[in-house]
């Protein structure tokens, strides 16, 4: 349901139809927020449970991470040694001069996930983290940690 000003009256787009009367009472008890930046009427989006501001176009009551990593030192590309910037956006970082992504874990600032290495908990071998994939592979078993071997049926 969406709230049409205009007309004082919820309106259902599926259905194509204004909701009753005594629904419209409900519309006061609805929480109202305005965008701190422009004054305008923030709007709930389910999806991401987040406010948004459809004038700003973004999402101005979002808590906002630090974009800089806390230790000032840059940590090194393990490929050409040149230092790396910390991409937020893909909570990465990346090496202008090799032109790619330096493995998640790299830089220890905190920003990474992972660790060097890893066990395998079926052969107990050494896994290698696969970042397009965001997992962990055994070379060993030939397959990804945590994943069944098997589709589970419910």
């Amino acid at each position: 349901m969406k709230w049409i000003d205009k007309y004082q009256r919820n309106y259902c787009y599926g259905c194509r139809k204004y909701s009753p009367k005594d629904e419209q009472k409900l519309k006061g008890q609805v929480e109202r927020k305005k965008c701190p930046g422009c004054s305008g009427d923030l709007r709930f989006i389910q999806k991401y449970n987040e406010w948004y501001c459809y004038k700003c176009k973004s999402y101005p009551l979002r808590v906002r991470k630090p974009s800089a990593p806390a230790n000032p030192e840059k940590p090194a590309c393990p490929k050409c040694s040149e230092p790396l910037k910390w991409i937020e956006k893909y909570q990465r970082h990346y090496c202008y001069s090799c032109k790619e992504y330096a493995p998640k874990g790299i830089g220890g600032n905190g920003h990474g996930d992972h660790a060097d290495s890893k066990k395998c908990p079926t052969c107990s071998g050494d896994m290698k983290y696969v970042a397009e994939y965001d997992e962990w592979y055994c070379y060993s078993c030939r397959k990804y940690a945590l994943r069944p071997s098997r589709p589970l049926l419910l």
